[in-house]
C-alpha cells in the first residue's frame, strides 16, 4: 500500500513461492526502494519497492524463516538470514556481488536428540545435521561428522575408555524410509564406518568394562538384541528372543556392575524382558509391564546390586476406547514385577 492502507497492490514474488515468512525493508527505503523477502523457496530482493523480485542464488530452495537488517544499511551492509540450520549473514548492499552467504559462529540453535554423557564428554546429534561433542560441560561444541542427507539419529554413545581408545558410536536412520545403521568411529569422530545394519537400530548399551571386554549390545528391532564382543566389528544374537517382530526389542540396559552381573534388560512393543545370567531364554515381566505395554525407556539404579531397582517409561491403551496413556513404572525385584508410579 502507498496510501496508508486504504488500497493495496498485489505482486507475486516468484512461481513456486508458497509462503513469505519474513520481510526486511532497507532503513534507507525512501531513497533506495530496497526490500528483502524470506520465503519457503529462498531469499529474494527488490530495488523497486516490491514490483519485481530477484532470487539470491546462495539461498535458492532454502526455507528462510527470519530476517534482520542493520539499521545503518546500506553503509553498514549486514543482513542476518535465519535458516533451518542456523543464522547466516549477507554482507553486500548489492546481493549480486560480495559475500552473500557467510555462516555465523556459535549462532545455531538445532533440535538435538539424543544426548549422552560419558565422563567429561557430552555427545548429541540432530536430524539432518552432524554428531556434536562438547568436552567443557556444554559451553562449546564441535562437529564430529556423519551428517548430511535426510537422516535422524536414535542413539549416540562413547566408550567408557574414550580418553584412551577414542571410540564413538551413533545409530542413524533414514528419515521417511526404512533402514538403520550403527556407525563406529575409532578416532574421536574423524572418520566413521558402518558396523551393523537393520531396519532400525534404536538403542545401545556399552559394558562398563568395555576397555577390556569390548562388549556392547544393540536393540535392532527386527533382529531383536545383538551383541558384539570385539568392539562392534562382528555381531550375534543375544539369547533366544521369543517375541515376534511386533514385539521387537527397542531398549536395552545393563547392570552397573556388568560383567560381574551379566543380566541383560530389554523392552519393546511387548513389555519388559530380562535375560538372567547363564540363561539362554528371555523372561517376560510377571506383572506391570507385560505384553500390553510398549516400553519407551529403561534406567537401572546405580545401586542395583543391592536394591534391584529399575525404572521404565511405557505407553499403553485400554478397551473400549483405546485412549493412549503414558506412565513411569518401577521395579524393586530386578524387573519381575512393576508398579506404575507416575
Amino acid at each position: 500500500s502507498v496510501n496508508g492502507g486504504n488500497s493495496w497492490i498485489s505482486r507475486a514474488i516468484a512461481p513456486g513461492v508458497k509462503s513469505i515468512n519474513a520481510l526486511a525493508p532497507s532503513p534507507a527505503y525512501a531513497g533506495d526502494k530496497t526490500l528483502f523477502a524470506g520465503t519457503d523457496a529462498g531469499l529474494y530482493w527488490s530495488t523497486n519497492g516490491g514490483d519485481n523480485w530477484t532470487l539470491i542464488d546462495a539461498y535458492a530452495g532454502q526455507n528462510v524463516q527470519s530476517l534482520a537488517i542493520s539499521p545503518a544499511w546500506p553503509g553498514h551492509a549486514v543482513l542476518l538470514v535465519g535458516l533451518d540450520e542456523g543464522v547466516f549473514r549477507l554482507l553486500s548492499a548489492d546481493p549480486a556481488t560480495g559475500i552473500v552467504r557467510q555462516a555465523t559462529a556459535h549462532f545455531s540453535a538445532l533440535s538435538m536428540n539424543p544426548l549422552s554423557l560419558s565422563g567429561d564428554l557430552l555427545l548429541t546429534a540432530g536430524p539432518n545435521h552432524d554428531v556434536y561433542a562438547s568436552e567443557d560441560g556444554g559451553t562449546s561444541w564441535e562437529s564430529r561428522g556423519l551428517g548430511g542427507g535426510f537422516y535422524s539419529f536414535t542413539e549416540v554413545a562413547a566408550s567408557p575408555a574414550y580418553a584412551v581408545d577414542q571410540k564413538l558410536f551413533t545409530a542413524r536412520s533414514r528419515s521417511g524410509a526404512i533402514g538403520g545403521t550403527l556407525y563406529r568411529s575409532q578416532d574421536g569422530g574423524g572418520s566413521w564406518s558402518g558396523v551393523l545394519s537393520s531396519d532400525l537400530v534404536s538403542d545401545l548399551a556399552i559394558s562398563p568394562g568395555f576397555a577390556s571386554d569390548q562388549t556392547l549390545f544393540a536393540a535392532t528391532n527386527e533382529k531383536a538384541l545383538q551383541q558384539s564382543t570385539d568392539g562392534g566389528t562382528t555381531w550375534s544374537d543375544v539369547g533366544i528372543w521369543p517375541v515376534s517382530k511386533t514385539g521387537a526389542a527397542l531398549q536395552v540396559a545393563l547392570p552397573p556392575d556388568y560383567p560381574a552381573d551379566e543380566t541383560i534388560f530389554a523392552g519393546g512393543g511387548k513389555g519388559f524382558w530380562r535375560l538372567p545370567q547363564c540363561e539362554t531364554t528371555w523372561q517376560q515381566a510377571v506383572s506391570g509391564l507385560t505384553a500390553s505395554h510398549y516400553v519407551l525407556a529403561l534406567a537401572v539404579s546405580p545401586a542395583y546390586a543391592t536394591d534391584q531397582t529399575l525404572l521404565a517409561l511405557a505407553s499403553w491403551s485400554n478397551p473400549p476406547n483405546y485412549v493412549l496413556h503414558y506412565g513411569v513404572f518401577t521395579s524393586g525385584d530386578g524387573g519381575l514385577n512393576w508398579t506404575q508410579v507416575g
